[in-house]
């Protein structure tokens, strides 16, 4: 009497193991990149919140001149930001990217550094393009210029600032925040793909 063995042969194996391994590689792409597009959004709805805020009490903090700290921690004080932004005195985003407020002459001054905590160059950019398209741009009014500068703090001068844009008193012959293009963001933001460090001035 025969017996005959069932079962599936090596190769089979090594077939449904490479197939098992496609899809797991689909899927944590696809899981991270719905957490970038998550963190994303948090990090719009935070940097809402800080310019929000930052507009509201301009008068107050230009004011604050006996005050040496940074002026989210003052903001976060006063809950005017969530407190989980600021950190021993020091604030960042949802990647990590530090966040800085505070006054430079007579204006109320928000230096973004992207990159801070070695956050992936890509990711700076897609970060700068939210920044520009849904938050900039969608409030020009609030703002007086916009700039970005790229390279690391010991590289960087004042003068290294560069597409600078105007918002409620745009002067003639300057680009103005409202008149800004998707193709032009993506064009700023490149900035952001030339070097580890990324950081955008904004002021009031």
């Amino acid at each position: 009497m025969k017996f005959y063995q069932s079962g599936r042969s090596m190769v089979e194996m090594l077939g449904v193991l490479a197939i098992i391994g496609v899809l797991s590689v689909g899927a944590i792409a696809g899981y991270s990149k719905a957490m970038f597009k998550y963190r994303l959004n948090k990090a719009m709805e935070q940097y809402n919140q800080i310019i929000s805020a930052a507009t509201i009490n301009q008068n107050i903090l230009l004011d604050a001149t006996s005050y040496s700290g940074d002026y989210l921690s003052l903001l976060a004080k006063m809950n005017e930001v969530d407190p989980e932004i600021v950190k021993n005195g020091y604030a960042y985003d949802v990647f990590g990217n530090n966040i800085r407020l505070n006054k430079n002459g007579r204006y109320l001054d928000c230096t973004i550094t992207l990159g801070t905590n070695g956050a992936h160059i890509g990711n700076n950019h897609e970060l700068c393009r939210a920044l520009y398209s849904q938050i900039f741009t969608a409030r020009p009014n609030d703002f007086y210029r916009i700039s970005i500068a790229v390279g690391a703090w010991s590289e960087t001068t004042t003068g290294s600032y560069k597409h600078k844009l105007y918002g409620k008193t745009c002067p003639k012959n300057q680009p103005c925040l409202k008149d800004l293009t998707l193709a032009e963001i993506n064009d700023i933001c490149r900035s952001c793909e030339e070097d580890k460090m990324c950081r955008i001035e904004v002021l009031w």
